[in-house]
């Protein structure tokens, strides 16, 4: 069941997200249109202070440009290893050399722990307009200013409906 089903059935829901429809790119709502976008993250220890510097001034543009209604989100999500623990489990099956499988298992142990005990956290902006023009206008903006940066990435639908999911679960656990 997708995201609009799941409204489409679910009267608080609807009120809590009044969201109509989802096309070219964008929900449709009652009272205007939304995007969401991600913010590409960057490590700030190891960035130098040029390029550190550099990514302030765009975002210092950027909320200096914009002026249409925005939130930014945080949200954390399980880190994900299983694509490395199948390599490394792959490695092992095929390994004859003991020291090395000793090796091999120790790295998908700590892959393991990663998958269990780590986090990743990512950075969303939802954009907000009256209508589908004046979207794609704040779209073109956060574009041009974050884009120098490379800090917006452009996400499909079905992203953008996991995102509005994990929101309204938050907001589903806290009413029960």
């Amino acid at each position: 069941m997708g995201l609009l089903d799941f409204l489409a059935t679910d009267k608080s829901m609807r009120d809590l997200i009044p969201i109509l429809r989802y096309e070219e790119d964008m929900f449709i709502m009652r009272n205007g249109c939304m995007d969401i976008v991600q913010i590409r993250t960057k490590d700030l220890y190891t960035m130098s202070d040029d390029d550190l510097n550099y990514d302030i001034l765009n975002l210092k543009k950027f909320y200096q440009t914009y002026s249409a209604d925005l939130k930014l989100i945080a949200m954390n999500f399980p880190t994900d290893t299983r694509r490395q623990r199948d390599y490394v489990q792959h490695r092992i099956d095929r390994t004859t050399n003991p020291v090395y499988k000793a090796h091999l298992q120790q790295q998908l142990a700590q892959l393991q722990a990663i998958q269990k005990h780590s986090t990743d956290r990512e950075y969303y902006l939802m954009l907000f307009a009256d209508s589908p023009d004046l979207l794609r206008e704040a779209f073109s903006i956060a574009s041009k200013s974050l884009g120098a940066s490379n800090l917006v990435i452009k996400i499909d639908r079905e992203k953008k409906y996991h995102i509005l999911q994990q929101m309204n679960n938050k907001l589903e656990a806290s009413s029960r």
